[in-house]
């Protein structure tokens, strides 16, 4: 199995991937991407694959810079800055906050994002059909998703009364995740306990509250921090068999109960294809930002056993993995 291994430089701000040597025959396409987490390999992999399927091969005509955060929001400024300065064809932004930081850092280099739940909304663009301005991209969230979240939560802890939500105040965009989630619950007769993450430190405290004002189960909200803290999160989760429903799918093979939502590989792998018209020369503000088509749901029922759950048969036929 093919994978790069990262080569952590400055203090973990910067990453670049391995080559094999130079074959330049002609342009050389520089591609920058930020990340407010940590990098994994497995959504990068893809894009790297489908830039080479449309024809822009790493080590021969195209070259990756790549910054990452590691979870520490005040660097993503900075970090924005860095690539600006390297004046990269495109620059691929991951999350709603790498995307604003960029947006200020730049009005001239195209800006492709991935993994942003309302790009209207959190003003990185006029409208998904005409963004205007430098940037484009791929959302991770449709209206219907937090209600789908409750849902399912809902089905598989039929009991509950209280349900607690896992944010971060200084993400934008988790700020619209928390107004649906909560609308939801409350028309299912729910109270809403939402307790914050803004660093990797405040997890432990959000995590505690949440136990302590007996949440039934935990909704975890889209975010760097929680991603980056998953294990953690999911490992508490056991401790208190508390139930836990993830954003990303690939969540509920690490040890998530229900994870649902938009794969990142293939939010890369259509980021992938708006580099590739950037770079051919169509202008960001003219190509239409991208909505998920698809959503997938990864049940764990290791998890469910450890938990002394039964997940509803309905949800089981409904999932496009299970993990036994």
């Amino acid at each position: 199995m093919r994978r790069r291994d990262f080569l952590i430089l400055a203090g973990g701000a910067a990453a670049a991937w391995p080559h094999l040597g130079w074959a330049q025959q002609g342009k050389v396409y520089k591609v920058g991407l930020l990340i407010g987490g940590f990098p994994t390999t497995r959504p990068v992999d893809a894009f790297v694959d489908e830039m080479r399927r449309l024809g822009y091969v790493e080590g021969q005509n195209l070259a990756i810079e790549l910054r990452a955060a590691e979870s520490m929001a005040e660097r993503v400024p900075m970090l924005a800055a860095q690539l600006v300065a390297l004046q990269p064809d495109v620059i691929i932004a991951r999350s709603t906050p790498t995307a604003l930081a960029l947006k200020h850092a730049t009005t001239s280099i195209p800006i492709v994002f991935v993994i942003v739940t309302d790009p209207v909304g959190t003003g990185l663009i006029r409208s998904l059909a005409h963004p205007g301005g430098n940037i484009t991209g791929v959302t991770d969230w449709a209206a219907e998703l937090g209600a789908k979240h409750v849902e399912m939560i809902t089905e598989t802890v039929p009991n509950a009364s209280r349900m607690a939500v896992l944010w971060n105040p200084r993400n934008p965009a988790n700020t619209i995740i928390l107004r649906d989630i909560e609308k939801a619950l409350t028309q299912r007769g729910l109270a809403t306990i939402p307790v914050s993450a803004t660093s990797p430190d405040d997890l432990p405290a959000a995590l505690e509250q949440a136990a302590a004002g007996n949440a039934d189960a935990l909704i975890v909200a889209s975010d760097t921090v929680a991603s980056a803290n998953r294990q953690k999160i999911i490992e508490f989760l056991a401790q208190k068999r508390m139930p836990g429903i993830f954003p990303v799918p690939s969540q509920a093979r690490d040890g998530a109960l229900i994870a649902y939502g938009v794969d990142d590989a293939e939010s890369y792998r259509h980021a992938a294809r708006l580099v590739a018209r950037i770079l051919e020369g169509k202008n960001p503000a003219e190509l239409p930002a991208e909505e998920p088509d698809r959503f997938e749901l990864v049940i764990n029922l290791r998890t469910a056993k450890a938990l002394g759950l039964t997940i509803p048969p309905s949800l089981l036929a409904s999932a496009d993995e299970v993990i036994e």
